[in-house]
Formats: C-alpha cells, structure tokens, sequence
C-alpha cells in the first residue's frame, strides 16, 4: 500500500510563529498543554514531548524526540492513550481553540481510493483531507491485489449537542482554518485525523469493538457498521454522515466509511458513476480487511445512493472470490440502482447475510431524476418501451421494488422493502417548492426521518425480523408475500418490542 502523505517540513526558524503562522508562542503553549501530567503528540518522525499534559499518549516515531517548534503541522494524537475511543473530545487547548463543551466528538475509521491532499493538515481545522479524484496509484491494474483500498486512516468528528436526531446535517464552511466552539456547538465540523498503516487499523477497530462492549447492554452486541456513501459526496461529508450514523443510531461499536472518488457535484453525475465502478475492487478489499480485522463481529453495512451500485458489485465479487464471507444487516437506502442488476449482483451473495432492507421513495427527487435520465428518449419504431427504474424510487401509479430471492442461510426470508414516501414527487410541484425555498430532494430520509432511524435501529439492536414489530404505524400491503412491502403511518409509535432511541 502506499505510504500516507507525508506532513509538510517545517520551515528551518525556530520560531513557532514560522511554523503556526499568526498565532503566538503563548497560544501555542495553550493549545498543547494541560497542567495535570505530560503527554507527547506524533509529530512525522519522533515523539514531541508537550511539557505538563495528560495529552494523548506517547506514541513512537521512526527518529529521536522533537522540540514543538520542529512540529511543522498539527500533530496526531496517538490512539494508545484511546483519546479516540470514547466520545469526549481531547483536549486541545483552551477558550475557543477547543474547549470540548457542547459538542461530541465521533471517531471513525475510513478506507479511500481517493488522492489525498498534501496541504492537509497545515491549520488547525483543515476540513478537507482528500480531493474529489481518485489516486492514480490506486486505479485497477496500478496495485497489487490487496491493497486497494489505498488509504486508512482514523477521522474525529464534533457533532453538535443542541441537534435533534435525525435533523439534516449543518457543517462549517469547507474553506475553514480555524474553527471556533461557537461553530462546533451548531454545525458538524472535522476535529482530526490520523493515517493509519494495515496494522494500526485493524488493531484500532479491535480496541474500539472492546471498549464498546461494555456500554451495550445487551444491545448491538459485538456489531460494527460500514457507511458507503453515494454521489456528489466529497470525503469530510461522508464522514459527518458516518458521524451522524453512529450518533443518531447510540451506535457504541466501530463504524467504518469507504469514500470512493465521487466528484462533489450533481453535473459530474455520469463521471461519478464511471469511478464508482472503478472503485468496486477497492471497497472488496476493504470489506474483507474489516472482516479478517474483526474475525467474529456481526458486520453490518449501509450503503446509499450510487455507493448502492458499488456495494452492489463488491457482493457479487465477494460471492465468488470468498466462499465464507459474510454479513450481518444489510442496508439499501434510497438506491441509484438498476433492479434488475440489483438482482443479478445481490442475490448469489444473499444467503450469506442475516437480513436485507431496502429503503425506497415515490418522493426522492435525486433518484426520479437518474431513472428520468434514462427513460428520456421513446423508442422510434413505436414499440413499448423498456423502462429502466431503479430501487430507490417508483413513479406515480407503480408498484415500490419488491424482490423474491432467498435471504439467510436457509433462504426462508425475503429482502423487505420500507416505503418511505411523504409527498408524491412531481418535477413540477418540486420546482414550486424550489422557488419558494421549501424544495427538498427527500434522499436522505433514511437520516433524517425518526421513523426510519428507529426501524433501523430497532434492527441492528434486537433483530427485528418482521415489520409489524417495529412500530405500530408500520403497515404492509401487497396481495400476496412476493409483492408485500411495508410503509409508515405517521400516527404510530414504536412497539414495546423495539422502544425508541431518545431524542
């Protein structure tokens, strides 16, 4: 695998102010001490001893120790000290530098095939670690086997206290150089990150699943998560989706995110689509490094939007290249996906998982929009036409996507399809919602509605097999089992068999 990218050198000075522009040796001296013990910070090449301070662990470098003026950039906490592991910010520094209060830090561990940025890290709240290209080093046929996924790293995210669950995600301004408390206490924001070697990953995941055992109560037993996000998502906004995820959900255990290359604009859509399919090898491999790194964990996976298509293509190959891999809780949400390909990727590798969910809409403007896209041109002899519709969406008068292949080891169980639709989508109703700015694009309901959280929720927690147990609103319809599908009556609450989350 490719090293990651290096911290920039510092500058020849000794001053601190040439290495930490307009701040002062005394704003310095706050932002790394604590004077109740001594703590050292990874600085590139060495340990870099912070005087007093219960800091973050005294991890190894590949030279001898550093003064802080030889630091160059922020350094990276060690995870020794597990100042990751929990969600309580670590301290760095006083006042509005970070303070810790108001908001919750959320750790994560990521895998990207994306080009790393090299200035990253040079403030002290840099929010971009990874651009919108994929890494020509991680392309197919530029790799060896294995190696794919070409970045690790660890990523801390605050995520604000005053949020409601389920309230759609406000973040700092992608341009940031500092970030302030007040900032943190009401918007999502990136605290950290750490690049990680294959070793230090997996050990990091290992430690994380420990110390959550201990807070699940008989709830997400042994379980982690892996987030795929979709299009028009750049790297910290999958990131603060994962962090919402983990947050929103109580999730204690580890939760993993691939980012694969999406551009971060809706006019790269079919560029989008093109990298995601190059990016089917690099999420195999990282399913599997999260399997080997977690040998008996019940792996769970959402994917969204076109990272449905990725993981889609990554199950069919994981099918055939490992006979004994498996998953638990499958999650398909608001899917830019094909039905049939749907069908021909998912279903050899479905008996190999425990449950399989799909979250649709009559009302997600995104996806009405990719099947819109390919269903714009009638054919010319005048023939019927072969509409091409996907899992994330059904048009007016049509029947939400409904699948028959076996689930589980005894293929008794059927994939089930939640419908989630609020308001029937029309081009011409959204865009007067447009103008009045109350347009939403409904794509990212499976977080931002409490319905849809707790049933996942209630899923990952107590293994929920049948809708009807999940909440008291939920109804099927569907005049036999192979076309049932199961939506939500506002009027519900969750049943005693799965109680809600709080808020």
């Amino acid at each position: 695998m490719p090293p990651p990218a290096e911290t920039p050198a510092p500058t020849d000075s000794g001053s601190l102010e040439d290495v930490f522009g307009d701040l002062t040796d005394e704003e310095i001296a706050e932002l790394f001490a604590d004077a109740e013990g001594v703590g050292t910070v990874e600085g590139g090449s060495g340990t870099i001893n912070l005087g007093s301070g219960g800091g973050a662990g005294a991890p190894t470098g590949g030279g001898g120790g550093q003064s802080l003026s030889d630091l160059g950039a922020l350094g990276r906490p060690s995870i020794d000290t597990n100042p990751y592991l929990s969600d309580d910010c670590y301290n760095r520094g006083a006042g509005d530098t970070a303070s810790g209060e108001g908001y919750t830090c959320v750790t994560l561990l990521y895998g990207t095939n994306r080009e790393a940025r090299p200035d990253f890290g040079e403030t002290l709240d840099s929010q971009e670690a990874f651009t919108v290209r994929p890494d020509p080093v991680c392309e197919p046929g530029r790799v060896e086997v294995g190696e794919r996924y070409c970045h690790l790293g660890l990523m801390t995210v605050t995520v604000p206290d005053s949020r409601r669950r389920g309230d759609p995600i406000n973040s700092v301004p992608r341009d940031a150089e500092r970030v302030t408390d007040r900032q943190r206490q009401r918007r999502f924001s990136i605290w950290n990150y750490e690049t990680l070697e294959e070793e230090a990953f997996a050990q990091t995941a290992r430690d994380m699943l420990e110390a959550a055992m201990g807070e699940m109560n008989g709830e997400y037993d042994n379980q982690a998560i892996v987030f795929i996000h979709g299009f028009n998502v750049r790297f910290r906004d999958a990131a603060f989706r994962a962090a919402q995820m983990k947050y929103d959900l109580d999730f204690p255990g580890p939760v993993f995110f691939y980012s694969w290359p999406a551009d971060g604009s809706i006019l790269h859509y079919l560029s989008d689509m093109d990298d995601a399919d190059l990016s089917v090898d690099g999420l195999v491999d990282f399913l599997s490094l999260v399997r080997r790194t977690l040998p008996d964990a019940e792996i769970n996976v959402v994917a969204h939007s076109m990272g449905t298509r990725v993981f889609a293509q990554a199950l069919n190959r994981l099918a055939i290249l490992e006979p004994d891999f498996e998953l638990n809780h499958v999650f398909f949400a608001s899917g830019d996906l094909d039905r049939n390909l749907f069908v021909e990727w998912v279903a050899p590798f479905a008996p190999r998982m425990q449950s399989l969910t799909l979250y649709t809409s009559g009302s997600d403007v995104a996806v009405a929009s990719s099947q819109l896209l390919r269903n714009l041109f009638p054919p010319s002899d005048g023939n019927d036409r072969d509409i091409k519709s996907r899992i994330g969406f059904f048009a007016r008068d049509t029947h939400p996507p409904v699948f028959t292949f076996g689930v589980g080891p005894d293929e008794t169980v059927l994939p089930q399809t939640i419908d989630m639709t609020q308001t029937r989508f029309s081009f011409l109703g959204f865009a007067t919602r447009y103008l009045l700015r109350r347009a939403r694009l409904g794509h990212s309901d499976y977080m931002e509605r409490t319905q849809i959280i707790d049933d996942m929720s209630c899923i990952l927690r107590f293994g929920a097999s049948n809708p009807d147990d999940r909440h008291t609103g939920m109804q099927s319809r569907g005049d036999t089992l192979e076309a049932q599908y199961w939506y939500f009556d506002e009027d519900g609450e969750p049943t005693l068999a799965c109680p809600p989350l709080a808020d």
